[in-house]
């Protein structure tokens, strides 16, 4: 509305004072539609089935969100009464330490579990090189720290006791969430094309699906989605001088997931690009993989010739190819300077 705002400054449309918020908003956007419609583009139509998936995708982040909170406030918990435990667990919601955290919140109760209970619960959440761990684990329990009066580490261990429960409810509906957002996202058309792009798995491409939409005619051209997904750069020159910096207005629902470390089918790609010699840096990775993704169109008409692969198997040893070769070399995007076109 600020850029509006600007735009229309001045033309003696007799805009409404800046106090004015909503229905000055309301009333500027109608008569914006009705004298420079011809400038502007249709708001894009997504189809129900991406309209879901966003919904799906976004609940599962909110919900990776509260955990993650959630695990930050029993980290706090912890280092006001019992430090050793933030020695002894580098993962605070993982399933392993929430049962040992839930069976012994106090030191003196963690410094009594056997190398029994601690392997058991290390074998339920299916770690490896559990007799190492179960040592290390238990030599750092019973390890001398500073503690609190009993009657003040009761109550942190309440506390932790209730924190421990509400990441595991969290843990246990990501999971949930999971299976509903990868089982909607495979019955889109374009699911094939996504899954194609190297280092997106359904997850992350539920996720970019459910933002981009599926309607061809959204974006002018590939600068639109990347101004969209902020990927690409700024430019301000004056004078002699030229700056390129970063987008910082993004979409958060975006940018939460175009790190190529976040999730396992990008640290797949990041072993593999590793295992080739060739680096990957995620802001210049997540640049080219936002240019990768092709637009939905809908696929032309059956033309007589070689027959055609199965859905999720366009191109993925090309795309590939092209995003190592695009990350590994120094070169910038398409364009050095970000345009006004966008969603």
């Amino acid at each position: 509305m600020r850029s509006t705002r600007g735009r229309c400054r001045g033309t003696g449309r007799g805009i409404p004072p800046r106090g004015e918020k909503r229905p000055g908003d309301a009333w500027l956007l109608a008569d914006l539609v009705r004298t420079d419609a011809a400038r502007h583009r249709p708001v894009a139509g997504d189809s129900p089935g991406v309209e879901g998936i966003k919904v799906l995708a976004r609940a599962y982040q909110r919900l990776i969100w509260d955990r993650h909170r959630s695990a930050l406030r029993l980290r706090r918990v912890l280092r006001e009464y019992f430090p050793g435990a933030l020695a002894a667990f580098a993962d605070l919601s993982a399933p392993d330490t929430l049962e040992l955290l839930a069976r012994a919140p106090e030191p003196q109760a963690a410094a009594r579990l056997s190398k029994a209970q601690i392997t058991a619960a290390l074998k339920r959440a299916r770690r490896c090189h559990i007799a190492d761990k179960t040592a290390a684990i238990q030599a750092t329990l019973r390890a001398r720290q500073l503690a609190q009066p009993p009657e003040l580490a009761a109550a942190y261990a309440a506390a932790v006791v209730a924190l421990t429960k509400v990441i595991t409810a969290f843990s246990e509906q990501i999971t949930v969430l999971e299976q509903q957002v990868s089982a909607s996202f495979r019955q889109h058309p374009s699911a094939g094309i996504y899954l194609s792009q190297p280092g997106l798995g359904p997850r992350l491409a539920a996720r970019l699906l459910g933002e981009f939409g599926d309607d061809p005619h959204r974006y002018a051209s590939a600068k639109g989605r990347k101004n969209y997904a902020s990927t690409s750069p700024i430019t301000r020159a004056s004078g002699k001088k030229k700056t390129i910096m970063a987008r910082y207005a993004r979409t958060a629902w975006i940018a939460a997931g175009r790190h190529p470390a976040r999730l396992p089918e990008n640290r797949r790609l990041l072993r593999r690009a590793h295992r080739l010699g060739t680096p990957l840096r995620h802001t210049r990775t997540s640049r080219r993989l936002i240019v990768l993704l092709p637009f939905p169109a809908p696929p032309p008409a059956a033309a007589p010739g070689p027959p055609e692969r199965s859905q999720g198997q366009g191109r993925p040893q090309a795309a590939r190819r092209a995003a190592l070769t695009l990350a590994s070399t120094g070169t910038h995007s398409h364009s050095r300077r970000a345009g006004t076109s966008g969603p």
